[in-house]
């Protein structure tokens, strides 16, 4: 669960009741604020479904706590194995550096590549965050895109 006017994101764990009344809460991370959105999708291929979201741009006008840090954008890795709990463990989207997420985003493979992309609006405009992979390469940030363009890699390997 994202949380639009804090720092966290949660899980909740059914706690077995026959009635689905009982959960208990578990912090995934609470390292930024204000995600507003989250969205579920297999964003490496692997075929377990991972966690996209990322702190919305200045998203109550200097009410919120956080809103001069940076924008980001994450997508967590939830790894589930039998009779433990699931971990997770961020990966930051380079691109999202400076776009973050607004109140609504689409993850879907646009380009027919086979890879999902991101695409949102915010305070900042509307981008286009295109995945492509590049292998046994070193990870590098991508060159920051002329301003009339917002297409760039993911840079997922």
């Amino acid at each position: 669960m994202s949380s639009a006017h804090q720092f966290r994101i949660r899980r909740f764990e059914n706690l077995g009741a026959p009635d689905l009344t009982k959960f208990k809460v578990h912090l995934i991370d609470e390292s930024f604020s204000q995600t507003h959105a989250l969205q579920f999708a297999d964003i490496i291929g692997d075929g377990h479904k991972d966690l996209i979201t990322g702190k919305r741009f200045y998203a109550h006008n200097g009410h919120d706590p956080a809103d001069e840090n940076a924008v980001v954008m994450y997508w967590i890795e939830v790894k589930r194995c039998q009779d433990v709990p699931p971990t997770f463990t961020l990966h930051e989207t380079v691109a999202g550096r400076d776009t973050g997420i607004g109140t609504q985003f689409l993850v879907k493979n646009i380009t027919d590549n086979g890879l999902l992309d991101t695409v949102l609006s915010n305070k900042k405009g509307v981008n286009v965050l295109i995945q492509r992979r590049q292998r046994n390469k070193p990870k590098t940030a991508p060159p920051k895109p002329p301003a009339s363009s917002r297409a760039v890699d993911l840079n997922v390997e």
